[in-house]
Formats: structure tokens, C-alpha cells, sequence
């Protein structure tokens, strides 16, 4: 399995979060998770990648990793359910020059 997915399934899996409402806005905060190798810790953006969180309002919601602020959520429209959300968007891979 190639390391990228693994990653991404372990933080996807485990990854501690919480929801809050402050005034009109909610706010998703990531507090970390328990990596099974190197224990609690926070994760990297780039383990984040593709992370998608079900809100009530998504041009009303801001995502924090830690203490700091993510800045490019993507803000999706409500699904077939009738449910937005926010992603942190993927990132396209760059391949080295061969």
C-alpha cells in the first residue's frame, strides 16, 4: 500500500476534532490523534489532505489545525444529502525531472 494512503487513512481514521459554534460561524478545530508508531501527536497539513467535514453552513465554517487557522478549505455544496462541507484540498503532486 503506498505510504500516502496509509497515512491518510490513519489520520483520517483517528483524527481528533471538534466542532464549535462562535456567533454566525462554526469552527472545526483538529486537535490530533494517536499514530500508533509515533503516539500523540499533531498532524501535518499534508496528512490532512482530502479531509472532509459535514457543516452546517460551509461559507460559514473555519477550520483550525491546532491554534492555527487552514486558509484554503475547499467549500463544497450540499451533497445528495442535502449535507455541505469543507475539504482540505488535495494538493497535485510535482514529479522530479528524469
Amino acid at each position: 500500500m503506498n505510504t500516502a494512503i496509509l497515512k491518510y487513512r490513519i489520520a483520517h481514521q483517528s483524527i481528533q476534532a471538534t466542532q464549535v459554534q462562535r456567533d454566525e460561524r462554526t469552527q472545526i478545530k483538529l486537535h490530533g490523534f494517536d499514530d500508533s508508531i509515533e503516539g500523540k501527536r499533531i498532524p501535518s497539513i499534508e496528512e490532512l489532505q482530502g479531509s472532509t467535514f459535514y457543516v452546517n453552513d460551509s461559507q460559514q465554517t473555519d477550520v483550525f489545525l491546532g491554534a492555527q487557522q487552514i486558509n484554503t478549505i475547499q467549500r463544497n455544496p450540499a451533497d445528495g444529502l442535502g449535507r455541505p462541507s469543507v475539504t482540505i484540498p488535495l494538493h497535485s503532486l510535482c514529479f522530479p525531472d528524469v
